[in-house]
């Protein structure tokens, strides 16, 4: 089984400035909007092996599954991936951050003897 990873990245951007007269002079106040941020990278690392059911590897723990990009409206998609325990995390930050992220997998089916 798979799954799409969908990010979205919003933060206050500065819109502009208004003015106001007062008792000490003008007072320039900043305006800001929250809107979409763009070019926020993600990296999405498998935080365990990626095994399918036919045995095959896909990914060993600590590799570096996809990297993604927020574009203009500050959204991202990753490909559609396997099930499994994965880490993201945002490495351009100013604040380095990390997400952890559990995803589902099916129960393994225990074999009769």
């Amino acid at each position: 089984a798979k799954g799409i990873i969908s990010i979205q990245k919003e933060g206050e951007v500065f819109e502009g400035v208004s003015t106001n007269k007062s008792e000490y002079g003008t007072l320039h106040t900043p305006s800001y909007k929250v809107k979409g941020l763009s070019n926020a990278e993600y990296t999405i690392t498998a935080d365990e092996d990626i095994i399918t059911g036919d045995g095959t590897t896909h990914f060993k723990k600590g590799d570096i599954i996809e990297t993604l990009k927020t574009d203009e409206n500050g959204k991202a998609n990753s490909a559609n991936l396997y099930l499994s325990l994965i880490h993201i995390s945002e490495p351009t930050r100013l604040l380095s951050i990390s997400y952890a992220v559990f995803c589902l997998k099916k129960k393994k089916k225990k074999k009769k003897k």
